[in-house]
């Protein structure tokens, strides 16, 4: 019951934007996602992989407030998930791996590969290799 809820509200929430977007804002935004299609296009006609961090910044701390309830802010998650958008919205098949830790608080860095649409071969075979080549110790965090 509870899964319907929530899908429930997911749907309303989408229906609520789509009706306060105009027409034009809905055009403008389909050719925004078919200009980043055409780009990626180009660029898988020159490689096989395209590869971005996971993250644009490490996550910031968790507020001790947040902890029970969670929080939503929108800037961040859009400042640090940038990089992800690109694959969601050109419907790419992308993967994200473990490349090793950062330096100041030993937090996981990501790395995203992005491959041709419809080559997940491509994109598992790279993944594969990427991750051999970081393998422990290699990735491994140093306090």
């Amino acid at each position: 019951s509870s899964g319907i809820n929530a899908e429930y509200g997911q749907t309303k929430m989408v229906y609520s934007v789509c009706t306060r977007s105009s027409l034009r804002q809905y055009m403008q935004s389909s050719a925004q996602k078919t200009r980043a299609i055409n780009i990626f296009k180009s660029i898988f006609d020159q490689v096989d992989v395209f590869i971005t961090p996971t993250i644009a910044r490490l996550p910031k701390e968790i507020d001790e407030g947040s902890l029970a309830c969670g929080e939503f802010d929108e800037l961040n998650v859009t400042v640090t998930m940038w990089f992800v958008y690109l694959a969601n919205l050109c419907g790419l098949p992308a993967i994200s791996i473990n490349a090793g830790y950062s330096d100041e608080k030993g937090l996981p860095v990501g790395v995203q590969l992005m491959a041709p649409w419809w080559r997940e071969d491509i994109l598992y075979t790279a993944a594969a290799a990427l991750e051999t080549e970081l393998k422990p110790p290699n990735r491994r965090y140093k306090p």
